[in-house]
């Protein structure tokens, strides 16, 4: 009788529309919003688990967070995010493009599953330079491993009969963090594209490739100097003065004064020719077409469009899924494009994918001066402001509409 008498009351209820209990994650958001500051700032939405569902970030925290107490006017992702929320976080920030950069380093921290998500960012490779700390100006002060390290490379300094590596710098491959002190040249869109560089720098500028403990080693030539490919340092086979002028051409062969290097080297191959050093000659030959090779791979005639450092991103969706193709260009230079896939809810609109992508794309890189849009993303100006402030510089963002330049994108 007691369970008829229960049904009864529930199909009551029902006949005269009651409404039905509003999920648990709203009441939980709505115990927040009376703390919560109207400034800037990042939240997350946590499940039972303590993983977090969704990352968002707000010019108003509180006024952004009440629209999820509002379940009619949300997408059906959301509402489906809120139901299974059970803790709200906040971090309050100073403006909205530091709130941002937050969301942007958080999404890609913890991989929540109701954001947009930038998958397989694997960071790029570049070309280094190394610069070597000068020994005799390295502050170490009173930490004994410190002085330790110091005095053990001292040591090592003093015993070595050849030429110091620090002294002779080359050019490397490198991926990861850009904490070591060097030139950074890139970024290059695959190991392949920063490789076939890496090959043309030594035919034309004869730098070593090699480690500091191979270079230490050496008592002789290796083979790259027989081919050609490599002054030959180690051994003592150029000076510090020629070494260091190989050095400064490939520094502007890699910053887009490529024109300036070549037309110094026609200079020195005629000249070299009327002396009769007609063997002079055909090296500087070689290291001339070297640069050329190289330049009808990478160079693009962008001359005239103001796009010497620049990324071009270029995004299509069908289906639900997004493709999103970034091309590289530095110092005038095509560094080849990679393509990228974003997770993210087939109802997500691109303006919104590709917004996110952005922030993400750019959360462990500087962004180059100018990046060129197939599509507006939303926020655009909010996100060339939070990469500027990443960058240290100001940072365009555009999407152009006719012209050379819509034809790149």
């Amino acid at each position: 009788m007691t369970e008829k008498a229960d049904t009864s009351n529930a199909e009551d209820e029902t006949a005269t529309g009651a409404a039905p209990e509003p999920p648990r994650g709203v009441e939980v958001i709505r115990d927040r919003l009376v703390t919560l500051p109207h400034g800037p700032g990042v939240y997350r939405m946590l499940n039972a688990a303590g993983d977090a569902l969704y990352v968002g970030k707000a010019r108003s925290l509180r006024r952004r967070v009440t629209n999820y107490t509002q379940l009619t006017r949300l997408p059906y992702r959301l509402q489906r995010m809120v139901a299974e929320t059970v803790e709200l976080e906040v971090v309050t920030t100073h403006t909205e493009a530091e709130a941002l950069l937050l969301e942007s380093n958080l999404i890609k921290q913890l991989a929540p599953r109701y954001n947009v998500l930038l998958r397989d960012d694997k960071s790029f490779p570049y070309i280094l330079i190394p610069r070597h700390v000068d020994r005799q100006t390295t502050k170490t002060g009173a930490d004994p491993d410190a002085r330790k390290a110091r005095a053990t490379l001292e040591t090592r300094r003093q015993s070595r009969t050849g030429p110091d590596p620090a002294d002779w710098p080359g050019v490397t491959k490198y991926r990861g963090a850009r904490t070591l002190p060097g030139e950074y040249f890139g970024p290059f869109a695959s190991a392949g594209a920063v490789n076939r560089t890496l090959n043309a720098l030594e035919r034309a500028f004869l730098l070593r490739s090699c480690s500091d403990a191979v270079f230490s080693g050496r008592s002789r030539a290796c083979l790259k100097y027989q081919l050609k490919r490599c002054a030959a340092p180690c051994v003592g086979e150029v000076s510090a003065e020629d070494y260091a002028i190989l050095l400064d051409q490939a520094r502007s062969f890699l910053t887009g004064r490529s024109r300036e290097v070549q037309d110094e080297l026609a200079a020195e191959m005629q000249d070299t020719s009327e002396k009769m050093e007609f063997e002079a000659a055909a090296r500087i030959r070689d290291r001339i077409r070297a640069m050329t090779q190289i330049q009808s791979n990478q160079d693009i005639n962008i001359e005239n469009l103001d796009l010497r450092d620049a990324d071009i991103v270029a995004a299509e969706q069908d289906g639900g899924r997004t493709c999103i193709q970034v091309f590289f260009f530095r110092a005038g230079r095509n560094y080849g494009n990679r393509a990228y896939y974003p997770r993210h809810d087939k109802a997500v609109p691109l303006p919104d994918v590709l917004g996110a992508f952005l922030g993400q794309f750019y959360e462990n890189k500087p962004a180059p001066p100018a990046i060129l849009l197939s599509h507006k993303p939303s926020e655009i100006e909010l996100i060339a402001e939070a990469l500027g402030v990443r960058a240290e510089r100001k940072v365009a963002i555009t999407v152009p509409q006719r012209g050379a330049k819509r034809k790149l994108v």
